[in-house]
């Protein structure tokens, strides 16, 4: 089975981003959440093995080599037995540490949460080019946090640069 560009660009980006989020995770003694990642893109593996099927690509290489090697150091022993299994003659635990591409990382959406008094009520996709104002007016207007603002007019409106909206009621 091939795999059209899009499908590609996806599998790409899932193994890059976990690549570079178990280093920096490892790198500062964030165990918990670098478990956590990889967990995570086992699940985005298998919604894109759904939609894309799976096959013998270079890309689903790449994410299922990087997977194992980002693993190894948490579960060793299976590792080392799946990789063998992959037609590896060497260890995992002798062979590079994978290395992330930048250019996958880069996304041309953001994801923003919206609170109301500190409680998440909303999450806005936007694109990276959109203004401060842009967003704070797309966030009152979401329909759940329009309906905890009940009408009341917000005291403040606090926007954290690409992450989060906080409206004060």
């Amino acid at each position: 089975m091939t795999l059209d560009d899009d499908a590609t660009a996806e599998i790409l980006a899932v193994a890059h981003k976990i690549v570079k989020k178990v280093t920096d995770d490892i790198e500062h003694d964030k165990f918990n959440t670098a478990v956590s990642s990889m967990m995570e893109a086992v699940n985005s593996y298998f919604k894109l093995k759904e939609t894309h099927g799976i096959g013998t690509s270079k890309a689903w290489t790449f994410a299922i080599e990087s997977l194992l090697q980002v693993l190894a150091p948490f579960a060793p022993h299976i590792t080392e037995e799946l990789w063998n299994q992959l037609g590896h003659g060497t260890t995992i635990h002798i062979d590079t540490w994978p290395k992330w591409d930048e250019a996958y990382l880069q996304t041309s959406e953001m994801t923003i949460i919206v609170q109301v008094n500190g409680k998440l009520r909303a999450k806005l996709q936007v694109a990276n080019d959109v203004s401060e104002d842009g967003i704070k007016s797309q966030a009152l207007s979401e329909a759940n946090v329009m309906k905890f603002l009940a009408n009341k007019k917000p005291t403040k409106v606090i926007y954290i640069p690409g992450r989060l909206v906080n409206i004060v009621i």
